[in-house]
């Protein structure tokens, strides 16, 4: 099975919180039961400090944007202690800056449009990697656009939303004067339940249009079920049950191991 995981953030390239921390090490346990996983992120600067010269995968790739279109390119390393290829894609205007998702304490005002093109640029280099995968993995409102797109296309691959968090936060709203620059499709059936006169919701794109459901576990899946919790999504859950799996977070041995933990007092 070939799989192409998405993520704004990958450790150690780039982390902000505990996605980062999943989206590095899970792809290198997939890829160890003989899964032809691949991991593409933007390229930040901090890439360059992990892997100083990724190569060239692809020198351009048109990128169609909402009204007009843009471009990238896209570089490719392995990620450190593993075979698991991973591609950074370049476009200096949205992602060549500090911080992931905005300065200390803010968010960048076109965030919107930054996550839109990274959604729309994982899938335009698939044809000239020459590589098509049987299923995209999706994690949080960053990469959610890519199930509509995936649907929207006709193109022959499922697609897998995973909930990290669900915080009203972490749901990727924005108000409705701007949800243009994701190129919403009014006539899909499925823009109704994530686009209203309010604004547009990425958290609930994702829970709506992709084919199946995860959260980070078994606990979680049950806790947003409550609207409480799971502010502003519980009722998409609830309706998606039989497409909503909670599977635990694990953790990389290799890099959480007692008999290696410099940390802790050697013991007898």
């Amino acid at each position: 099975m070939k799989v192409l995981f998405v993520s704004a953030e990958v450790t150690p390239f780039a982390k902000v919180g505990g996605l980062a921390d999943v989206a590095g090490s899970l792809p290198k346990a997939l890829h160890h039961f003989g899964l032809d996983i691949r991991v593409l992120m933007p390229k930040y600067p901090s890439v360059l400090q992990v892997v100083e010269n990724p190569s060239r995968a692809v020198d351009a790739c048109a990128v169609p944007m909402p009204g007009w279109t843009s471009g990238c390119a896209l570089d490719e390393a392995l990620i450190p202690d593993s075979e698991v290829p991973i591609y950074f894609v370049e476009h200096n205007q949205y992602f060549w800056r500090e911080g992931v998702y905005g300065p200390p304490g803010g968010a960048y005002s076109d965030n919107l449009e930054r996550l839109s093109f990274l959604c729309r640029a994982a899938l335009a280099v698939l044809e000239p990697l020459g590589w098509q995968p049987d299923v995209i993995h999706l994690n949080d409102w960053h990469t959610a656009l890519i199930a509509p797109l995936v649907k929207q296309r006709r193109l022959p691959m499922a697609t897998v939303f995973t909930a990290h968090n669900l915080g009203g936060a972490y749901q990727g709203q924005f108000p409705r004067d701007v949800a243009w620059v994701a190129g919403v499709d009014e006539s899909d059936p499925c823009t109704s339940k994530y686009l209203t006169s309010e604004g547009i919701n990425l958290a609930r794109c994702g829970l709506a249009c992709a084919d199946k459901i995860s959260t980070v576990s078994p606990t979680y899946a049950r806790e947003v079920l409550d609207p409480v919790v799971g502010g502003g999504v519980s009722d998409l859950i609830r309706a998606r049950a039989d497409d909503v799996r909670g599977i635990l977070n694990g953790i990389d041995y290799d890099f959480w191991n007692p008999s290696i933990d410099e940390a802790l007092d050697e013991v007898d």
